[in-house]
Formats: structure tokens, sequence, C-alpha cells
């Protein structure tokens, strides 16, 4: 767990999954920087999905199944 007594930088850093779902601007400065995340502007949230159609869209993407 991150702490929230110092500032923690790498919080802070973007991952590539992030793309699209949260807001790389958006965070607070000081102690609590990186810790609180907000959604991207135009971030979608599914509800209800099924995992195989998911699976299968990303195969019909040419994307290959990492066990």
């Amino acid at each position: 767990p991150l702490s929230t007594a110092q500032e923690n930088f790498e919080a802070r850093e973007l991952h590539a999954t992030h793309l699209g779902r949260l807001c790389p601007i958006e965070t607070p400065e000081g102690t609590n920087i990186g810790l609180r995340k907000n959604l991207a502007l135009l971030c979608k949230i599914s509800q209800d999905s099924d995992n195989q159609e998911v699976v299968k869209q990303l195969k019909s993407i040419g994307l290959n199944v990492v066990v």
C-alpha cells in the first residue's frame, strides 16, 4: 500500500493500460499525488459484459490469450 505520509511520484507515472481509462492530468498535489485516480473524460463503463465475447473480439483483431 502507498503511504500518504510522503509524496510518491512513481504513483503518478502512467502505464499503457491507463490510456482512455484514467485521466493522466487530474490528480491532487501534495501527499495524495498519484493516490487518487480519476476516470478519463470520455471513459465508458460497461456493465454485465460477457467475458467470452470480449475474448472473441480481442482474438478477432489479432490478439492472443496469454496465461
